[in-house]
């Protein structure tokens, strides 16, 4: 890390950070506090903000942040970015600083606007700035005239707090008379929309500042949940952290905002404004044949509630959770801490759906006992046909009386309903048998009418129970839907989740990307809250900051040589140096990591090549060239080009690239293993030319790469560098054509 920071030290800068002085004293001091407090931002590009003012510590050693931030915004010099190290840091994490910058300014802005005009002057133009974007998402009955031109109205101050839950707002939304319930709903929702579009907007210019670059640009902050924040275990991003820097950042409870629905009254319950529990955000592939870079930084959450993501792209989905020790997300939904999405689930569909089918399809279930009710009804029915039938027999037919009385049926069952079936008129008088069928038929009428109350009972039970079921069925729909119905397959290795499609997560960045295409499409990200149960209405609120962005394949190379049109025509030799001194912390950084990790080698004689709308690649159709001639143009010329490549990952990976246009080569060629391979029509001219080329660059690398590391580091470390150099130059083998061959063979 020395030789890092004395390179730094001695570099020039003006060309470097020029973009980086639209930043204020106080935004640049803000920027270095919030990279170098953030773990995962320090580690990826912390080392690019070189700060040479003096050591402030508190007596047990610790750094004094306020004092340290407060001598930056007296001393700016103090404190350089080497913005164009940062360029080449991940895109999602450098947004995610620039973010966390917009919001602090948001807050001190709708916080100075609820206070005096003095403490307002100094953010006047920003809050104008954002009056004027609210004043365009805002209903009429939401805005009042001030000096002849529209502005919010000055109760929406109160709305705007940042310090408020939604449960607030919406209950003082509810309380100005002015507003109609829709007017509220389109009033909450407008300062949703005008929240993201001013922290959009600020996003990209500190991004900017920090020489970014894109082409598509989204940047969304969102929540879901309840809106009320009920949960003692609600943890801010930043609630480690007690310096009055990021006691300046907001709380997520009031400024993460909401996307809403107006719910109808239902019962006894009236109608509200209510916060939606999975929020959708929209956006679209970058396209034009470069990668899509989706980065999520979680902000608000409850540690207890796993937070989940889902991302779906043409109906196959990507879920992403959290581990519950940390905020960070990754495809693994490992979690023992408390409450899971598919937990919630699992609990709606098989223990209370499937308790309600048992109950009203199982074997002892409603529709059991309906059926059981029926038949017995059935029976009394006909029984009572047989006792009426007896009964009005005693009318017409004679009655014999026996002289002994019959044994049968002297024992019977008091709710045997058929002990009637073998009744023996031969043993009683005529008129005690009439009277006593009489007394059976009211007493089986009174039994039919219970088994029809109890059928009638069961029917409007089993109407209840169904339509809970289907209640259920919705919610556990409504679930599925969130949670998605096809999820990718991954595979994992050193920290790089690569799913089905080729789609990739990389844990160490937080960054989610689409591989590249030619073309456009949709996809959305579904931030997902938790209820306390399967059926409860309360849930926990999950708040994240969403950025969408293109990329260029190889942008975040530490080296990246591009020797466009340099070579003659049908030559190889190459005069001027690939590096300057602008390189130098590359160069250092790329030395430094062959200390420890592994080199690849990767060579490329790729013959014709062609533009695909943001590189120059192969063109495997062009087997050959038969132009002689060629127009001298820009969209010719680009594609003479010899790249030089180096990524820092898990390993170190230089790749040398070389092209032509479709001009066929008059080279001579002399090797005989090259000859051999054109008489086969394995490689072209065209392929030759580039091998020669792609030698050239390598043996130029190799040269300058070694005089700077025996320049700049010890002895020990630079003999460490250069064998491992050699050790991997004497396995190199040059992709031609369809062949490959040894890059000594080219001598």
């Amino acid at each position: 890390m020395k030789h890092l920071l004395l390179i730094l030290f001695f570099i020039p800068l003006f060309s470097w950070s020029q973009q980086v002085k639209e930043l204020t004293n106080e935004e640049r001091a803000y920027l270095y506090h919030t990279v170098k407090n953030s773990p995962i931002l320090n580690n990826h590009f912390g080392k690019y903000f070189d700060y040479k003012g003096p050591e402030i510590l508190f007596p047990n050693k610790e750094i004094n942040k306020d004092s340290l931030e407060t001598f930056i915004t007296m001393f700016p010099d103090s404190l350089i970015f080497y913005t164009q190290e940062i360029a080449k840091a991940p895109k999602g994490l450098v947004i995610e600083a620039s973010n966390k910058m917009a919001l602090w300014e948001l807050n001190r802005i709708l916080m100075a606007k609820r206070g005096t005009p003095t403490e307002l002057e100094p953010y006047k133009n920003d809050y104008e700035v954002f009056a004027s974007i609210l004043v365009k998402n805002l209903p009429p009955a939401s805005l009042q005239t001030e000096d002849g031109k529209l502005v919010p109205h000055s109760k929406l101050d109160n709305v705007l707090n940042p310090q408020m839950s939604f449960d607030d707002k919406t209950a003082m939304l509810g309380s100005y008379h002015f507003l109609t319930p829709n007017d509220q709903l389109v009033t909450i929702n407008a300062i949703t929309t005008s929240i993201n579009q001013y922290i959009e907007q600020k996003t990209l210019e500190i991004y900017l500042a920090l020489n970014g670059s894109y082409s598509n640009f989204k940047n969304v902050v969102i929540a879901a949940g309840d809106g009320s924040v009920s949960s003692s275990n609600f943890e801010d991003r930043e609630s480690s952290d007690k310096s009055k820097w990021v006691n300046g950042l907001p709380k997520t409870v009031g400024l993460i905002p909401f996307q809403a629905k107006y719910s109808q009254a239902n019962g006894s319950i009236s109608a509200k404004i209510d916060p939606l529990t999975v929020s959708t955000s929209d956006f679209t592939t970058a396209g034009d044949n470069k990668i899509t870079n989706l980065h999520i930084d979680v902000w608000g959450y409850n540690p207890e509630k796993q937070v989940t993501v889902i991302i779906e792209k043409n109906g196959l989905c990507y879920p992403l959770f959290n581990s519950g020790k940390t905020r960070f997300l990754s495809p693994d939904s490992t979690f023992e801490y408390g409450g899971t999405y598919k937990q919630r689930m699992n609990d709606l569909e098989f223990k209370k759906i499937k308790e309600l089918n048992e109950m009203v399809y199982g074997k002892r279930g409603f529709d059991h006992w309906i059926a059981y009710n029926n038949k017995k009804k059935d029976q009394t029915e006909l029984l009572i046909i047989k006792l009426e039938k007896r009964y009005s027999d005693f009318g017409y037919s004679p009655v014999e009386v026996s002289k002994k009385k019959s044994k049968k049926n002297v024992k019977r069952s008091k709710n045997d309903n058929s002990r009637l079936e073998n009744y023996s008129l031969s043993d009683h008088s005529s008129s005690d048998e009439r009277s006593k069928t009489q007394h059976e038929i009211v007493r089986q009428h009174a039994i039919f009418d219970e088994y029809k109350r109890k059928i009638k009972e069961l029917q409007i039970q089993k109407k209840q129970a169904l339509e809970l079921l289907a209640l259920y069925q919705r919610r556990l729909d409504d679930y599925k839907v969130a949670f998605g119905q096809k999820w990718a397959k991954y595979k994992k290795k050193d920290g790089i989740y690569t799913f089905e499609d080729s789609s990739t997560f990389n844990i160490f960045t937080q960054e989610f990307q689409f591989p590249a295409k030619g073309l456009s499409e949709q996809f959305e990200v579904r931030n997902i809250s938790i209820p306390e149960d399967c059926l409860s209405n309360i849930y926990d609120e999950t708040m994240l900051h969403i950025n969408v962005v293109d990329e260029i394949p190889f942008y975040d190379a530490k080296i990246n040589v591009q020797l466009i049109d340099q070579f003659p025509i049908n030559k190889w030799n190459l005069e001027d140096k690939l590096f300057t001194q602008k390189d130098s912390v590359a160069l250092m950084e790329l030395a430094q990591s062959l200390l420890t990790k592994k080199l690849k080698i990767i060579a490329n004689a790729n013959g014709i090549g062609k533009w695909n709308g943001s590189r120059v690649i192969k063109d495997i159709t062009a087997l050959n060239s038969n132009k002689t001639t060629l127009l001298d143009s820009t969209s010719v010329i680009q594609l003479n080009k010899t790249e030089l490549i180096a990524t820092l990952n898990n390993e170190v990976s230089l790749t040398v690239s070389s092209f032509t246009d479709d001009l066929n080569s008059s080279i001579e060629i002399n090797n005989p293993k090259l000859q051999t391979l054109i008489t086969l029509k394995k490689v072209t001219k065209n392929d030759v030319l580039t091998a020669y080329r792609t030698q050239t660059a390598l043996t130029k690398f190799k040269t300058e790469f070694c005089t700077y590391v025996a320049k700049n580091l010890s002895v020990d470390e630079a003999n460490k560098i250069i064998r491992k150099l050699n050790k991997t130059w004497a396995k190199i083998k040059i992709n031609i054509g369809s062949e490959s061959i040894k890059l000594s063979d080219l001598n």
